[in-house]
């Protein structure tokens, strides 16, 4: 028998977290997610950011 326990998680997808905006947008928006019991997935999109692992 498993057991399965709700998860409040929201996702978030930002171009880049390099950026402080962005860097401060997800930081306000976890505080505030974590103040109302939830967690965040943040997805960083790296719009027009090149990786160094894809070249």
């Amino acid at each position: 028998m498993s057991t399965h326990k709700k998860k409040n998680v929201i996702g978030m997808i930002v171009p880049t977290v390099d950026n402080p905006f962005f860097a401060s947008l997800v930081c306000h928006a976890e505080s505030i997610l974590n103040d109302k019991g939830y967690g965040l997935l943040v997805c960083n999109s790296a719009k027009g950011v090149r990786c160094p692992c894809c070249k």
